[in-house]
């Protein structure tokens, strides 16, 4: 039996187990009743009221159900919460996405904020001296010699990469606080990055986070 019931206003559970079984029961004085014994009117007797199913929700405009003393209440997301909770999944997307790495002419390149660090010393290296060459370990763990060109392509490739990041999650950020309801929000997709207009009844998406 694994339905949820109240015991006299607490929060639904499944009935207590025997000691040391997997069977459960109801005690109503010193009598035990366990399976079809467990009726509707020993329920009641027990202080039990029930069963108390979980109700579903929308997790984009709903909070989860709240049990009140006497049943659950599902109640609407404020637009302002929801915002607030878009804005930050937008944020926590930017981040994966930034630092999730690109290929540059074959060669993967992590985009992580150390490989960065890395790389603005090595282009430097290659401003002060076009004639270098720079051995360096791809984000395959293979290891390729760069001219002093594809240093600059590379660490150019990357900090434009990080930049669009940071330009769709602005570009979500304003489209966040700009919409006047959940309706609006809904056209918003912190996950793909893509904002969706409507025009002339025909929705319209926008370029999502950079690949």
């Amino acid at each position: 039996m694994s339905d949820l019931y109240s015991h006299q206003g607490s929060g639904p559970a499944p009935l207590p187990m025997l000691p040391g079984t997997a069977t459960p029961h109801i005690r109503i004085g010193r009598r035990v009743y366990t399976g079809e014994a467990i009726t509707a009117s020993r329920l009641a007797a027990a202080g039990y009221t029930g069963s108390h199913p979980v109700p579903t929700y929308d997790p984009a405009t709903e909070w989860p159900a709240n049990w009140n003393g006497t049943a659950w209440i599902v109640s609407d997301m404020p637009v302002a919460a929801r915002k607030g909770r878009m804005k930050a999944a937008a944020t926590q997307h930017r981040w994966e996405v930034e630092t999730g790495g690109i290929t540059v002419s074959g060669v993967p390149v992590a985009t992580d904020a150390l490989t960065q660090a890395k790389l603005s010393g090595a282009r430097q290296l290659a401003q002060d001296d076009d004639q270098i060459t720079i051995k360096w370990k791809s984000a395959d763990g293979t290891w390729v010699t760069l001219d002093a060109t594809a240093v600059t392509a590379i660490a150019r490739a990357v900090g434009l990469h990080v930049q669009a990041c940071f330009a769709q999650e602005e570009a979500l950020h304003a489209a966040i606080d700009d919409a006047a309801d959940h309706d609006d929000l809904d056209l918003i997709n912190t996950t793909t990055g893509t904002i969706t207009t409507i025009v002339e009844g025909e929705p319209v998406e926008s370029d999502g986070w950079p690949s």
